[in-house]
């Protein structure tokens, strides 16, 4: 295979590849409260979190006082839901999607058990 078919091979795989969007949450040991997060991309959410463990900075300004005062390994990134992209779905519908998706997460925590 040469290099411009190579290169419409690979760009064509990256076009068919769907998103893996969800809900997930950053949850403090101590406390036992979550911070509720959804995207389009888990993976990226799941690195960010990562990173930011790794480089001790806060993932989020509202974790910024329980980070400080208990340190990041306190906190852990959990996968609540996954949804996939269809195939005939736009990037906007699917992230609408992934919010909905959110917000049912949402309703089943106790606001005060919630950053």
């Amino acid at each position: 295979m040469d290099g411009k078919q190579s290169r419409k091979s690979l760009t064509a795989a990256y076009k068919e590849k769907r998103a893996l969007g969800g809900v997930a949450a950053v949850v403090c040991a101590a406390t036992g409260k979550r911070l509720l997060l959804s995207g389009a991309d888990l993976r990226g959410m799941q690195n960010r979190f990562d990173f930011s463990k790794a480089t001790g900075s806060c993932v989020s300004p509202r974790l910024q006082s329980d980070w400080s005062r208990l340190g990041a390994g306190a906190f852990s990134f959990e996968v609540l839901e996954t949804l996939e992209q269809q195939p005939t779905q736009d990037a906007a519908a699917f992230r609408a999607d992934v919010k909905a998706l959110e917000e049912l997460w949402r309703e089943r925590y106790n606001p005060e058990a919630l950053y």
